[in-house]
């Protein structure tokens, strides 16, 4: 039986997300270190509302594939116990994101497309490699 964590992992890899931190953090938007965010030109892939100093779009922040990359591209390589081998995930660390947006609160609420959501703890976004993954190779 799969827990709620992996059940979301799996539904992570395959959706796009609306994430909101309680008191709430959402993740979506992105800015420049000395100008205002700047508003996505491409598909939004990422929302985030909340307790968030950046924003582009009103109280949000909206990301595109390419104002995500400029807060910096990370490679993690990890196994599971679910599929064989090492997968190679590329994308923006949760910590990364939230340092970026000017982020404060205590939990994340990552919600996919399919309306699954789940609780995250800042803290814990902070302490473990959590990636937003972009990417995906399996071996």
């Amino acid at each position: 039986m799969k827990t709620q964590s992996q059940i979301f992992f799996q539904r992570f890899l395959a959706a796009s997300f609306i994430v909101t931190l309680s008191p709430c953090i959402n993740l979506a938007s992105m800015s420049f270190a000395d100008a205002a965010m700047a508003k996505p030109d491409g598909k939004v892939l990422l929302v985030v509302t909340g307790k968030i100093k950046e924003t582009n779009m009103g109280p949000e922040a909206h990301l595109d594939r390419a104002l995500l990359k400029l807060i910096g591209m990370k490679k993690l390589s990890t196994s599971n116990q679910y599929e064989p081998g090492v997968h190679d995930f590329e994308g923006v660390m949760l910590k990364d994101l939230l340092a970026f947006l000017g982020a404060s609160g205590g939990t994340l609420i990552a919600t996919a497309l399919d309306g699954y959501s789940i609780e995250i703890s800042v803290q814990d976004a902070e302490r473990y490699p959590v990636i937003l993954a972009m990417n995906f190779a399996r071996p």
